[in-house]
């Protein structure tokens, strides 16, 4: 139902004739997960940091609007597309278990208590398995995105003990982007800031006001209307 061009479109679903196994057919893209240009990059310039992620924040406003929670935001779920022009898209993908905030009476629901996500990118209350998650779960993954793509880090010590993560997230503030990336402007911090408060309720409350607090920056503002005036490419191939 999300009809967004920063975010994959799905085509077609059903059940094999024979195996009977259920599929979906989503566009085929060409390019490389965010996460290979964080690994190959490190820390990125703000702006580029901005024109990749403002769309993206966008696909999700389109999501939230019809109660999509994705619940699962990191690097390797933002593809990155290139235009026939030479431009990079950046594609939200993988909703895969994405959360209905509007359920249906016939729908699926996750268990209550259960956890799920990626330990490094989700928010305090998915680690503690809360069952009323909602939009600002994605707040604070792109939070930790962002703060990863302008310090090349995640604002939490990692560990391969997913166990040991999700007690750091439970217990422990971030790491404020202005300690682990000096340069950024203030400004810039201060967003990253508001949306990596464990408490949610300090948080953005939605998404469209993340959107508006990094395009209300100076850096933000001029990203967005370039943007803006950029003509809609099509990156899908056959």
């Amino acid at each position: 139902q999300i009809d967004h061009p920063n975010v994959v479109s799905v085509l077609d679903m059903g059940r094999d004739a024979t195996t009977k196994a259920l599929f979906i057919v989503q566009e085929y893209l060409v390019g490389c997960e965010l996460r290979a240009l964080i690994d190959e990059k490190g820390a990125m310039p703000p702006e580029q940091a901005l024109e990749l992620m403002l769309p993206v924040i966008d696909g999700l406003v389109a999501a939230h609007a019809l109660g999509v929670v994705h619940r699962d935001l990191k690097p390797e779920n933002i593809f990155l597309v290139q235009s026939r022009t030479g431009r990079t898209v950046p594609k939200l993908i993988d909703f895969g278990i994405a959360k209905a905030l509007r359920p249906r009476e016939d729908e699926f629901r996750t268990m209550i208590g259960q956890t799920m996500g990626t330990p490094g990118y989700m928010s305090p209350e998915q680690a503690r398995g809360d069952p009323d998650i909602d939009a600002r779960t994605d707040v604070w993954a792109i939070g930790v995105v962002l703060h990863a793509m302008l310090s090349g880090r995640i604002p939490y010590e990692y560990d391969d003990n997913p166990q040991v993560m999700l007690a750091r997230l439970i217990m422990n503030d971030p790491l404020p982007l202005e300690r682990a990336a000096p340069a950024i402007a203030p400004e810039l911090c201060a967003v990253v800031h508001r949306a990596l408060q464990r408490e949610r309720g300090q948080r953005y409350p939605d998404m469209q006001s993340f959107y508006n607090a990094l395009a209300a920056t100076p850096l933000g503002g001029r990203v967005r209307d370039t943007l803006r005036k950029a003509a809609p490419v099509e990156v899908s191939s056959p």
